[in-house]
């Protein structure tokens, strides 16, 4: 049997599933956040784990958080619904639909046509944040002569496809830095890329990455990162708190205290 479908994901080996049961059979698994002894083996099987994702990005806790997610599309709306616009410039209603990037007027929401559907639903979040949505049909071809002006700090929203989850082509990773140099945050699905290629993170830069690990290793499902760029922590706003994200809470009170670790919040 042949399967070369790594667009979608990738089949699991036996190795992986009988290592993992092994694992799971004499390894029982509490909750990290927890306080006794083996919620804190636990916990230092989740930073083992994220010490080895860093390692295989080329990347460190020193330039990038590292949030776990339960897959890419979980990954993508949590910017979207956290990401800081200015106020709007024009009065409430649909954003203006543009399909090139010197058309983008005030905040703006942009992706490529060539995107997965999560990143095109993510545009639903956004019709009360932005006063333009762009789809771009293609990237540009000669940055130098492309007609944006740059913005200062970034007031715009661009999703880069790193590979195409239809067909597999993948896209310049120069795109990231230029779009930054206009003035646009860039969160980079990675998520069909890193599933057969390497992505290092020490020359590429975007503000944010998702990517699956069920795109990587095709089991378990459930489990997918969020990578947030230390520069970028102040360009996302909580909207709410749960279990494990925070020190203490009043119930009865509009009051919580968040716990001091930016990735556990």
């Amino acid at each position: 049997m042949a399967y070369c479908d790594y667009a979608g994901a990738a089949l699991p080996s036996a190795a992986h599933l009988e290592a993992l049961h092994t694992r799971l059979l004499s390894f029982p698994l509490a909750n990290p956040h927890s306080r006794h002894a083996l919620s804190g083996t636990t916990a230092a099987l989740v930073e083992s784990a994220r010490a080895r994702i860093f390692a295989h990005l080329h990347t460190s806790p020193d330039d990038y958080d590292l949030v776990f997610t339960a897959n890419s599309t979980h990954s993508i709306k949590i910017v979207a619904e956290s990401f800081v616009f200015p106020k709007k410039e024009k009065p409430p209603g649909d954003p203006s639909m543009v399909y090139s990037l010197a058309d983008c007027k005030g905040p703006s929401y942009a992706y490529l046509l060539d995107s997965h559907t999560s990143v095109v639903g993510a545009r639903e979040i956004m019709r009360d944040k932005v006063d333009s949505i762009c789809c771009l049909d293609e990237l540009p071809e000669h940055w130098d002569k492309e007609a944006v002006k740059p913005s200062s700090p970034p007031h715009s929203l661009f999703v880069l496809t790193a590979q195409s989850n239809f067909c597999g082509r993948k896209y310049p990773l120069v795109a990231v830095e230029e779009l930054q140099k206009r003035g646009f945050s860039v969160l980079l699905d990675a998520a069909s890329l890193v599933s057969s290629s390497p992505l290092r993170l020490d020359t590429c830069r975007p503000h944010f990455v998702a990517f699956s690990f069920y795109k990587m290793f095709g089991y378990p499902t459930g489990v997918a990162a969020l990578l947030i760029h230390r520069s970028a922590r102040n360009l996302l706003q909580k909207r709410s708190f749960a279990g494990g994200t925070v020190t203490a809470y009043l119930p009865q009170q509009l009051y919580h205290a968040d716990k001091d670790v930016y990735h556990r919040r």
